[in-house]
């Protein structure tokens, strides 16, 4: 996969090479390969192709000895891997060298004309790939953000501070889910930062307010982690936060939020919520959840 060639200087550039210079038809002709390979290897893996995307369907028996399959789509890969490097630009554009600049104004003016000309340039494209054109507006829309800020800080954006009384309690949060913010084993954004410290505001609201919240976005993790870790991530959020004792407040506040979690009903979620994953991903996961599920 094609990695970011985007920099201080021109932190858009990964999306001029991908949408312009010929990233993603070789993207395309790439997914194809692994397509028609898992096929090749695996009679139960089963190929389809449409005009604009491609997928493969693995038949995988269930626990009961029932049929299921799991499909891979070209589309949700590549939203994915457009979602992550948006994630890496913000970071750039916000990088403590990026204030240096000696004409910041230039530099995001710059970089939002390139970016609505690869809007343009790809209108049938992102007409059927819509998720990845709301992703490029939405980073037309930061740089906007970070033009109107009188001055340049990265706190300016958005205020998680927490009064004093509440520190124990937000102490844990991050302990608990501040891994979220970093990669996967693949390498992609869990969540960004800007997701995460609004997840943080929502969490506080919870704990304050100790009654049932509903964010207006729910938080999409994606295929970025497995649902299994990110609802043990929370069971052991809630364990730190009340004990034993469960909190339907803060469970319901959770399932609401979060919209891997729109699969369970809340009872069922509810009994759930503290099973151990299987197995964990190869990256940062804290110390304090295996500890808790015994791996």
């Amino acid at each position: 996969m094609q990695k970011s060639d985007s920099t201080l200087d021109f932190p858009v550039k990964f999306f001029v090479d991908f949408f312009i210079n010929g990233g993603y038809p070789k993207y395309k002709e790439n997914f194809l390969s692994w397509c028609q390979n898992e096929a090749a290897k695996d009679s139960n893996v089963k190929m389809f192709r449409s005009q604009h995307d491609l997928w493969v369907n693995q038949n995988i028996a269930n626990s009961v000895g029932e049929d299921s399959y799991q499909t891979t789509f070209m589309s949700q890969d590549l939203n994915t891997f457009i979602r992550s490097e948006v994630e890496k630009s913000k970071k750039l554009l916000l990088n403590e060298q990026a204030t240096k600049y000696t004409d910041r104004d230039k530099l995001f003016t710059s970089q939002k004309v390139t970016l609505k000309q690869i809007l343009k340039e790809n209108e049938s494209l992102f007409k059927e790939f819509t998720s990845i054109r709301e992703s490029i507006e939405e980073l037309v829309s930061y740089i906007d953000e970070l033009s109107e800020l009188e001055s340049y800080q990265p706190d300016n954006l958005i205020n998680t501070s927490f009064p004093q009384e509440q520190k124990e309690e937000v102490d844990i949060v991050e302990e608990v889910t501040g891994y979220l913010k970093g990669q996967n084993e693949y390498g992609q954004t869990i969540m960004s930062s800007e997701e995460y410290n609004r997840m943080l505001k929502f969490l506080r609201k919870v704990i304050e307010d100790k009654k049932v919240q509903t964010p207006e976005i729910p938080f999409d993790f994606g295929g970025r982690l497995t649902v299994g870790v990110l609802r043990f991530t929370f069971h052991v959020l809630h364990l730190k936060l009340y004990g034993k004792e469960k909190k339907d407040y803060f469970l319901k506040s959770v399932h609401k939020a979060i919209k891997q979690f729109e699969r369970w009903k809340y009872e069922s979620f509810k009994t759930k919520i503290s099973v151990p994953p299987t197995k964990f991903p190869e990256c940062d996961v804290p110390e304090i959840i295996r500890k808790q599920a015994g791996k």
